[in-house]
């Protein structure tokens, strides 16, 4: 179980994220799938696509880069490290973070993400 929880979260991070296949979302997240935003709680497959959809409009060529994966019972630690170009600034950031996910049945039920928004705001909003 640990083996295939990791591929899952593997996934998330490379398929879903990283090449924005949307598409998976239904082989990834169960259907009752919330992430514990600190923006706010998204609950569903809508929503989470939503989001990413919404971040890869404005970073059309983030990559995400696995630094760590810990596995424990139903959860997955991820802390990862991203790289992106801001459209509307054509600014290259890198910045890092981490989520928890759990997972039940082959499917990702649960995350929680931490991210360095502090980082992302200072790149962005950094003289030229």
């Amino acid at each position: 179980m640990i083996e295939e929880n990791k591929a899952i979260a593997q996934r998330w991070l490379d398929e879903f994220w990283s090449a924005g296949n949307l598409a998976i979302a239904e082989e990834i997240f169960a259907p009752t799938y919330v992430r514990h935003d600190p923006q706010g709680p998204m609950v569903g497959l809508d929503a989470i696509r939503s989001y990413v959809a919404a971040q890869r409009a404005d970073f059309p060529d983030m990559h995400f880069t696995a630094d760590d994966v810990l596995t424990e019972a139903d959860r997955v630690v991820i802390r990862w490290t991203a790289t992106a170009t801001h459209t509307p600034t054509k600014r290259f950031i890198t910045f890092s973070g981490m989520d928890i996910l759990r997972i039940v049945e082959q499917k990702i039920v649960e995350s929680w993400p931490c991210i360095d928004r502090t980082a992302i705001q200072r790149q962005l909003s950094a003289p030229s």
